[in-house]
C-alpha cells in the first residue's frame, strides 16, 4: 500500500489516493477487517469474481450493482441501512465499480455528511476513471446523472487485484478514458496509452505498464481536474447512453461519445482530418464498434429529442492532441452535424 497524492478541492475536502501494487484479495481484507467503527457496501457480483473474499462480505450489505443502481429508491434504502447501524459507524467503505460508489456517495453527502466514505473501486474503467468530477450523480426520469450533490471520497484505494478477474477486452475498452485525458490535457501521456494498448496481445496483459498508466493517468486527472471538470468524450457519452435506455453501458457510450466528438470538432473546422483519422484509428483499438447488437443500439429518435430539449451542450472541445477547451456548443449545430454522420447529410 503506497499513497501516492492527495487530491483536494478545497482544504476542508480532500482525497487521499492510495495504489496498492502486489495487495492480494487476503492482505486488502484483513487491513479493513482490522479497523473499528467502519461499514462496507459492497458489490454482489465481486463476490462470484474474488471467493476469498468470503469473510467481509458476510459483514457487508450487499447491492446489485450496475447503472440501474443510482435511483432515489436505491438511496433511500441505504438511507434506513446507514441509520440503524450500531455502533455508529466513521468510515464507510464502497467496494464496487463507479455506479455504486456514486449511490453511496450521493447518500452521504446528502444525509450523513458526518461519515468519511472510502471508495475501492474493481472495475477496469472505474479504477482508471478516478472520481474528480467533485460530484455524485444518480439517474432520475429515466435520465443519466439527472440529479447530483457536491462531494468527493475520502480515500481513494486503487487495488489492480480486482482487475485479474476481467477480460482483457475490458482492459482494453477501460484504456478510452486514458485517451480522452491525452487528447485533451496531455499529449506526451498518449504514447504511455499506445504503449499499454499495444501490449494487449494473445489475451495476455503487461501489468508492469498497466500500473505505470494507473499511476501516471491518475496524478494527471487530479493535476487537469481543478481546472477542468469535464473530459472530451463525456458529454455525448452521457446522451447515447441515455437514447439507449441504459442498454449501452457508460464505457460503449463513452467510446462512441469520443468519436462524436471528435467528429463535431472535425466539422467546425478545430481538427485537420488527419487529426479525426488517428482518433478514429486508436478509438478502433480500444473497441469502437461500427455495428451494434439491437439492444445496444442508439435510437436516433430519443438522442435527436434529448439534443433538442437543450438549447446548448457544454463539452471538452478536442483542439488537437493534448489540447482542449470547455465549450458550450449550441443544440442546433450538434443536432445538425450528427444527421450528417448518421445520415450523410
Amino acid at each position: 500500500m503506497k499513497e501516492i497524492f492527495t487530491y483536494s478541492v478545497v482544504k476542508e475536502l480532500q482525497t487521499r489516493c492510495f495504489l496498492f501494487l502486489g495487495e492480494r484479495e487476503s492482505g486488502f481484507q484483513d487491513r479493513i477487517l482490522s479497523e473499528e467503527h467502519t461499514y462496507t457496501v459492497i458489490d454482489t457480483k465481486v463476490k462470484s469474481a474474488i471467493a476469498d473474499l468470503q469473510t467481509l462480505y458476510r459483514k457487508a450489505y450487499p447491492v446489485s450493482a450496475g447503472e440501474h443502481c443510482k435511483s432515489i429508491d436505491r438511496v433511500f434504502e441505504l438511507y434506513t441501512v446507514l441509520q440503524t447501524l450500531s455502533p455508529r459507524a466513521q468510515m464507510i467503505n464502497v467496494i464496487g465499480g463507479g455506479a455504486l460508489i456514486d449511490l453511496v456517495g450521493y447518500a452521504l453527502a446528502t444525509s450523513f455528511q458526518d461519515l468519511k466514505m472510502r471508495a475501492i473501486p474493481t472495475t477496469p474503467f472505474s479504477q482508471l476513471y478516478g472520481f474528480y468530477q467533485r460530484s455524485f450523480y444518480i439517474h432520475f426520469d429515466r435520465k443519466i446523472n439527472q440529479l447530483s450533490v457536491f462531494g468527493i471520497p475520502h480515500e481513494l484505494w486503487i487495488i489492480p487485484f480486482f482487475l485479474k478477474a476481467f477480460a482483457v477486452e475490458d482492459l482494453r475498452k477501460a484504456h478510452v478514458v486514458c485517451f480522452a485525458t491525452a487528447l485533451g490535457f496531455e499529449e506526451r501521456f498518449f504514447y504511455l496509452v499506445e504503449r499499454s494498448l499495444s501490449l494487449l496481445i494473445h489475451n495476455q496483459t503487461n501489468w508492469t505498464v498497466f500500473y505505470e498508466l494507473l499511476r501516471e493517468h491518475h496524478f494527471l486527472r487530479a493535476k487537469c481536474s481543478l481546472e477542468h471538470r469535464l473530459i472530451p468524450g463525456e458529454s455525448m457519452g452521457i446522451l447515447l447512453q441515455t437514447a439507449t435506455g441504459f442498454q449501452m453501458d457508460f464505457v460503449d457510450a463513452f467510446i462512441k461519445g469520443l468519436m462524436l466528438e471528435a467528429y463535431i470538432s472535425f466539422k467546425l473546422g478545430i481538427i485537420e482530418e488527419s487529426t479525426l483519422e488517428m482518433i478514429r484509428k486508436t478509438l478502433s483499438q480500444i473497441g469502437l464498434e461500427d455495428r451494434l447488437p439491437p439492444q445496444r443500439q442508439v435510437d436516433l429518435q430519443t438522442l435527436f429529442s434529448l439534443i433538442d430539449e437543450k438549447k446548448s451542450i457544454k463539452m471538452q472541445v478536442i483542439k488537437g492532441l493534448g489540447l482542449s477547451q470547455e465549450t458550450t456548443v449550441s443544440a442546433t449545430i450538434i443536432e445538425h452535424i450528427l444527421k450528417e454522420y448518421y445520415f450523410g447529410r
